[in-house]
């Protein structure tokens, strides 16, 4: 996942992943944003940005993502 505190506004967190998904799927992506003052940044690092992470896994899972050729030939 990538993460930003208060990098585009300093009173908000955020994550981002991506789910990958099969070549004939468009990708998508999950987001997480939070005002600062309601979480601190290591709960948000070490508990829901990761969670959100197992999110998009299982989103893949069940989209039928196996790893492989995710965005077309060559993998991505």
């Amino acid at each position: 996942f990538r993460m930003s505190w208060g990098a585009w506004d300093p009173t908000l967190v955020s994550a981002a992943v991506p789910v990958r998904a099969p070549a004939d799927q468009l990708p998508l992506a999950f987001s997480l944003t939070l005002p600062t003052f309601t979480v601190d940044r290591s709960r948000f690092e070490t508990e829901l940005a990761p969670r959100l992470l197992r999110l998009a896994r299982s989103v893949e899972r069940q989209m039928g993502y196996d790893g492989a050729h995710a965005f077309g030939e060559g993998g991505g």
